[in-house]
C-alpha cells in the first residue's frame, strides 16, 4: 500500500476533512504532517490558510462539491447522494493512492465517509472533537446515522478518559474508542517565568470564539468583580463572534456592557483576533487565564479540553477554569490551577482573588503545567500514539491499549478491531 517516494513504499493515511484548513482546527495539521512512518495526504472540498498550513501539492486532493446544485438535490431524493458522490469523487480524485488508512475528522465527516472506506477497503479512522459529539449525537437524523458509522467505523478517536465516556454513552463499543490527546510542539514553544508585572499590576487573560460553550460572559464577570475590589487587576480579552453569528454577537453585546459598566475601561484590552504566534507572545505577558466553559443549551460542549490550554500550559500560565470535559485533564486543582463548577462566577472570582494575591503561588502553578505538558502533552508523544493506532489498525494485530474512561476510572482493554 501507499505512494512510492525515492523508492520506498510510504504507507498514506488520507485525511478527509470538509476545509483544509480553518485556523480554529489548527491542531489536524500536525496529524497529518508530524507522523514519521506514514505519509499524509488530505482529501477536502475548500482549501483555506494555505500559507499558515502549508502541504505538497501532491499531497492535496481536492474533491468537488456539488450540494445546492439543482440536479443534486433532485438526486438526493432517490438515493443517498453522499453515498453517490463520495464513489465518483474517490475515483477522480484518489483512486489511485491506494492509502492504508482513511482517517475522518469530525463526526458527520466519517460518517459521509463510509462509502469512501468501503471502496477503499483500508480502516477508517475517526476523530471527534467536541460539537459534533457533544451536540449532534443525541438528535436525529444524526443519531441514526452514527449508530452506522460506530458500527462500521475500525476505531472512534477522542482527546480525553471523560470525552471517551461521552462515546460510549452515545453507543460507541468501548473497544472502537482510542483516547489520543492533541500535543504541542514543547521546543518552539518556550516556557516564561512570570515576574511581577510594574507596578504590581497582575494581568488576567481570556480568549475563545465568542460561542455559548466558551463561558466567555462568566469569565468576564469574574474577572470585572475581581478588578472592582482590586485596582492592580487589568483584563485583557481575545476573541469575537464569527461574521454572520447572531447568537455570537448577542454575546458580544454582552460582554460590550458589562465592560462598559463602572469605571473598568482604562483597564481592559480586547483584541478581536490575533495570529496564533501573536496571541502566545501576548500571553507571555500576563499572569494567569480564565477559561469558564460550559455546557450550553443545545448541549454543545468542548468536548475534550481546548488546545490553546495546552499552549499556554507550555509557556508556566496558571489557570482558572471550570469543571468542564476533559479540562481537569490540564487544569488539576490545586496543582496547576483551580477548578470551579460551571457558571459559578463567584467560584471564578474567589479563584482569581487567591491567584492574584499570591504571586508565588502562581509560579508554582506555571512550573507544575510546563512539567505536566512535557510528560503526557509532547507533540513527539501525541503522534507517536496516533501512529500506534495506525499501526494497530493496519497490521491487525491484537494487541491492547489502556484507556481510561470515565469520572468512575474504569480501564478496559482495547484491543484491534480488524
Amino acid at each position: 500500500m501507499g505512494v512510492f517516494s525515492g523508492g520506498d513504499a510510504v504507507p498514506v493515511v488520507l485525511h478527509s476533512v470538509q476545509t483544509f484548513l480553518r485556523a480554529s482546527e489548527n491542531w489536524i495539521y500536525p496529524q497529518v504532517t508530524r507522523t514519521r512512518r506514514y505519509e499524509g495526504h488530505v482529501l477536502f472540498e475548500r482549501r483555506e490558510g494555505a500559507t499558515a498550513f502549508p502541504l505538497d501539492a501532491s499531497r492535496l486532493h481536492i474533491v468537488s462539491n456539488h450540494r445546492g446544485r439543482w440536479w443534486a438535490r433532485m438526486l438526493s431524493r432517490v438515493m443517498p447522494l453522499a453515498r453517490y458522490l463520495a464513489k465518483r469523487r474517490l475515483r477522480k480524485a484518489v483512486g489511485w493512492l491506494r492509502p492504508a488508512v482513511l482517517h475522518s475528522h469530525f463526526g458527520p465527516q466519517g460518517w459521509r465517509d463510509l462509502a469512501l472506506a468501503q471502496r477503499l477497503g483500508c480502516p477508517h479512522v475517526v476523530s471527534f472533537y467536541g460539537e459534533d459529539l457533544c451536540r449532534l449525537a443525541r438528535r436525529e437524523p444524526w443519531a441514526t446515522r452514527y449508530a452506522e458509522l460506530f458500527d462500521e467505523a475500525d476505531a472512534c478517536l477522542v482527546e480525553g478518559p471523560r470525552m471517551a465516556e461521552t462515546l460510549a454513552d452515545i453507543g460507541c463499543p468501548r473497544e472502537k474508542i482510542r483516547v489520543r490527546p492533541h500535543g504541542v510542539d514543547i521546543e518552539q514553544i518556550q516556557y516564561r517565568a512570570r515576574p511581577l508585572n510594574p507596578g504590581g499590576i497582575v494581568r488576567v487573560l481570556v480568549a475563545g470564539r465568542f460561542v455559548e460553550k466558551k463561558g466567555i460572559p462568566y469569565a468576564v464577570r469574574a474577572v470585572t468583580q475581581v478588578m472592582r475590589e482590586l485596582p492592580q487587576v487589568s483584563l485583557t480579552l481575545v476573541g469575537d463572534a464569527a461574521k454572520g453569528d447572531d447568537a455570537g454577537e448577542v454575546i458580544v453585546r454582552e460582554v460590550r456592557m458589562l465592560l462598559e459598566s463602572g469605571d473598568l475601561q482604562s483597564r481592559v484590552r480586547w483584541h478581536r483576533f490575533l495570529p496564533l504566534a501573536e496571541f502566545l507572545n501576548l500571553a507571555a505577558t500576563h499572569d494567569l487565564f480564565v477559561q469558564a466553559s460550559i455546557t450550553a443549551e443545545d448541549g454543545d460542549a468542548e468536548g475534550g479540553f481546548p488546545v490553546v490550554l495546552l499552549q499556554l500550559a507550555a509557556t508556566g500560565m496558571p489557570f482558572v477554569a471550570t469543571r468542564h470535559c476533559d479540562i481537569p485533564e490540564i487544569v488539576v486543582d490545586g496543582v496547576t490551577g483551580y477548578l470551579v463548577d460551571e457558571r459559578n462566577v463567584g467560584g471564578l472570582a474567589a479563584a482569581i482573588r487567591q491567584l492574584v494575591t499570591k504571586a508565588e503561588l502562581r509560579g508554582v502553578f506555571g512550573k507544575a503545567a510546563r512539567e505536566l505538558v512535557e510528560t503526557k502533552f509532547s507533540m513527539e508523544a501525541t503522534i507517536e500514539r496516533l501512529e500506534e493506532v495506525y499501526d494497530e489498525l493496519v497490521s491487525g494485530s491484537r494487541g491492547s491499549y489502556a484507556c481510561t474512561m470515565g469520572r468512575r476510572g474504569l480501564n478496559s482493554a482495547v484491543r484491534g478491531s480488524r
